[in-house]
């Protein structure tokens, strides 16, 4: 898990985000690439590239585990899976449009859900399902993806 402890970096971003929230309507690409920013310091550590963030991720599917071993490629697999937000980037930005929370009960939302690795089937079962920006917290579960954190990252677990 990723220290609470909130760096410079963050807390500017998250000041931005609760200034753009209670003064704006909308979430345009900034906000929303704010929250990503964010979103990848609390499941990494730091800002990367979506395919570093798959491999240094725990936080995954048992789906896309059982795909990272059988391709035995961190190249391959990432093509086959996506980075999900387990609560999706819409419903995070109406809750902190709605309510008062400061910057660290917001960092707190993102650390207690760290984007999540899926196999991009799986994005498309959520998708079908009409769950892909649900607030719905049992999601996963309706969809039949199990989500289990990895004890090394998938860079790690194929060497």
């Amino acid at each position: 898990m990723v220290d609470s402890l909130i760096p410079p970096i963050l807390m500017r971003r998250l000041k931005f985000l609760m200034e753009e929230a209670r003064h704006n309507d909308k979430r345009d690409q900034v906000t929303t690439y704010a929250m990503r920013v964010i979103s990848n310091y609390a499941t990494i550590g730091k800002d990367a590239p979506s395919k570093q963030v798959k491999s240094e991720n725990k936080n995954i599917s048992e789906a896309a585990y059982n795909l990272l071993l059988e391709l035995n490629s961190l190249e391959k697999w990432s093509k086959q899976t996506i980075n999900e937000h387990q609560i999706p980037l819409k419903v995070l930005w109406e809750e902190i449009q709605s309510s008062k929370l400061n910057e660290k009960e917001i960092w707190d939302i993102f650390l207690d859900a760290p984007m999540i690795t899926i196999t991009k089937e799986e994005d498309d079962k959520l998708n079908k399902l009409k769950l892909r920006t649900s607030p719905d917290s049992n999601r996963y579960e309706i969809a039949g993806i199990n989500i289990i954190v990895l004890e090394s990252s998938p860079s790690r677990t194929l060497k």
